[in-house]
């Protein structure tokens, strides 16, 4: 559990938090952090006090995890969240940026946080109130970077053993509560997916991260899906999905029926959008990570799992199954 490498024996202590991102990138740049920590002689704990999937208290309403506490650190955050973060983004515009550059370097003056200001005031003003309320730690801000620059690294140097190492921290760290545990089997039983054996598990995204605006994956189209697993096993015929768009189910169903295919999706889902689903109430909030923890580990005992390592769901699926995994992009850079 991640109370257990928060020891004493260690010289340095790294506070990871979590934030506004998709839960895959949460929970994935969650064990980097955790291998980075382990790898350096670190101890570490985290905070998920501000996690987008919270509902009442942080991941503890999951998983079985303990807080890591600090009024200081709670303190910097909440000055972070209320104050400088949104000043921050108001002067990083282009009109604001040089003028207050030349303005705050008089206070600055040839001080070693100059360089950290010029690049981004956030780190610079971040910085300053780390110091002036005395917290020790090295927080995620800190060291984001380095932690996943030190992960591509190894992942690069041996991907099969960098897998393993993830998959060996995400089950240790994959431990759900009593109250999770019974809402899953009770959304299997439900929906008849408890007696699940011999299928594939394809994961479709058609919300933001395929968005004309974004456009940081391009849209695939099922019959990819299916060609793939007609090469791969073509005896396999029973399908669960994973959409945010409701539509690619009836799709799959029009199109291939000799397939039997199952999906959580909700019929009026149209794409996940991750800055509206920020807002959404706390019990829309556990409704989601409810169901999204369900079909995880529906698609984690799958024969099969399809989609595009250009996803974090589908690297964090890969981290749980070993191998395989089979992915329609052909993307091998992605951490």
């Amino acid at each position: 559990m991640m109370s257990d490498l928060v020891t004493k024996n260690h010289k340095k202590h790294l506070v990871w938090i979590l934030t506004v991102r998709g839960f895959g990138s949460e929970i994935n740049n969650l064990i980097y952090a955790i291998n980075y920590a382990k790898q350096n002689n670190l101890s570490i704990g985290v905070i998920s006090t501000y996690w987008n999937f919270r509902y009442n208290e942080g991941l503890n309403d999951y998983f079985k995890i303990e807080e890591y506490k600090d009024p200081k650190i709670s303190k910097l955050l909440f000055l972070y969240k209320g104050f400088i973060n949104p000043l921050t983004y108001a002067f990083r515009k282009n009109r604001f940026s040089e003028l207050t550059k030349q303005a705050l370097e008089l206070f600055i003056g040839k001080s070693k946080e100059k360089n950290i200001f010029k690049e981004n005031l956030l780190s610079y003003s971040f910085k300053r109130m780390k110091k002036l309320l005395g917290v020790e730690s090295e927080l995620m801000f800190e060291v984001f970077d380095d932690i996943r620059l030190f992960n591509f690294h190894q992942r690069n140097l041996d991907r099969e053993a960098f897998i393993l190492q993830m998959n060996e921290i995400l089950l240790d760290f994959w431990k759900f509560n009593t109250e999770t545990s019974q809402a899953i089997e009770d959304k299997k039983q439900k929906l008849n997916l408890e007696s699940l054996v011999n299928y594939a598990v394809f994961h479709i995204r058609r919300g933001d991260k395929v968005a004309a605006a974004t456009m940081e994956d391009r849209p695939y189209e099922v019959e990819e899906y299916v060609e793939k697993l007609s090469v791969l096993n073509p005896s396999i015929k029973t399908i669960f999905l994973m959409t945010d768009d409701y539509k690619v189910f009836l799709e799959l169903k029009e199109k291939f029926p000799n397939y039997q295919i199952h999906t959580l999706s909700d019929p009026i889902s149209t794409g996940h959008d991750q800055d509206t689903f920020n807002k959404s109430s706390p019990e829309s909030k556990r409704k989601h990570g409810i169901d999204l923890l369900t079909e995880l580990e529906i698609a984690r005992n799958g024969e099969i799992f399809i989609g595009s390592r250009g996803s974090n769901i589908f690297r964090l699926v890969e981290y749980f199954k070993i191998t395989g995994c089979h992915d329609l992009s052909d993307n091998s850079n992605e951490l």
